[in-house]
């Protein structure tokens, strides 16, 4: 008899037992709001149904559109529209994400935490959405605005100067760094933001220092003046009196490099009629008839540079297209004119 009213008194716990969950699953189908607690961009949503929540999240988040963003440069600054730059905030999203984070878990913890008035406390952060195109424009005008090229440095030869003329730095604008910036600020509706372009210096490809470096000699031939200046990292270090091409066999005009260096050099005899019997000959270097005396700099098509010691000749047009220098002078050179170096004859 003990063990019959056992079994009625186990029976009849479970039968109130299911009853008691099938209460609290129904009760807990038919809750349909947000567990308390629940917060999205900072705004309190708990308690409140989806359509409430929803509601209270257009109302607050209406002024935040109107907050502007401010883009600076230093020599520009420019106020955005939220609005205009098509932001919008995900309110039903982030309202579904509540509602999700509400539901999630065992059901009889949820009816039980509604019971008890226990908190979720979780927070959903704030999300937007806004035009890529948009902004896209906006980073467009940004480059148009500040980007600057860089100005290669120039150096301006003359016969009897060099010029130089500073390279200036150019300026680009971080583009991606600016892009990514800008999303942040329009959908960050917590407050007004001022986005700073980011930049970065552009350094030209030639500067002074390249120049001076690529002419470390130079040397420059004034035919008028009869003169020949030896440049040292654009600095004048030397000036020489020479002689120069004749009338109708003028030393080449133009920029050249030393082709060809040589101590007492042969002489090639060009098969001109001024080389007379000597025409196509070769003198070797030191005899009398070999008028290209101690050292020889080639530049162009038999044209070089030599010594001579027919001195009275220098200051003046008196040779075959060569730029005579006397013999000290032409040693002295040779020492200091590396193969390669550049040569304007003006």
């Amino acid at each position: 008899m003990s063990r019959r009213r056992a079994a009625w008194g186990l029976l009849a716990a479970l039968v109130l037992a299911c009853a008691a969950t099938g209460g609290l699953y129904v009760y807990e189908r038919s809750h349909n709001v947000i567990a308390e607690g629940v917060t999205i961009g900072g705004v309190d949503v708990g308690g409140l149904s989806p359509a409430a929540a929803t509601q209270k999240l257009r109302a607050v988040l209406a002024p935040r559109l109107q907050r502007p963003v401010v883009v600076q440069s230093l020599r520009s600054r420019f106020t955005l529209r939220r609005v205009a730059l098509g932001v919008r905030p995900e309110i039903e999203l982030m309202v579904g994400e509540a509602v999700e984070l509400s539901r999630a878990g065992n059901f009889l913890r949820r009816a039980w935490r509604d019971l008890a008035g226990g908190r979720l406390e979780r927070e959903i952060p704030l999300r937007a959405s806004y035009s890529p195109s948009a902004v896209e424009r906006i980073v467009d005008g940004v480059e148009r605005s500040i980007e600057r090229r860089p100005h290669n440095a120039r150096l301006r030869v003359t016969p009897g100067s060099l010029r130089v003329f500073p390279g200036r730095l150019g300026i680009a604008v971080r583009t991606p760094l600016l892009r990514r910036e800008l999303a942040s600020a329009l959908t960050d509706l917590g407050s007004s933001a001022v986005v700073r372009v980011p930049t970065r210096v552009v350094r030209p490809r030639v500067t002074v220092e390249r120049l001076a470096e690529r002419d470390q000699i130079l040397i420059t031939v004034d035919r008028k003046h009869k003169r020949l200046r030896l440049w040292r990292k654009l600095k004048l270090a030397k000036i020489y009196v020479i002689a120069v091409g004749r009338i109708g066999l003028e030393t080449p005009a133009g920029f050249y490099r030393v082709r060809s260096k040589a101590a007492d050099p042969a002489w090639y005899v060009p098969r001109s009629p001024w080389a007379g019997s000597l025409a196509g000959k070769v003198i070797p270097g030191g005899y009398p008839q070999n008028p290209i005396k101690a050292r020889w700099l080639g530049f162009h098509a038999g044209a070089g540079v030599h010594g001579t010691d027919d001195l009275g000749s220098l200051g003046s047009a008196a040779s075959h297209g060569c730029i005579r220098m006397s013999i000290p002078d032409v040693i002295q050179l040779y020492k200091l004119v590396p193969l390669g170096a550049r040569i304007y004859i003006a």
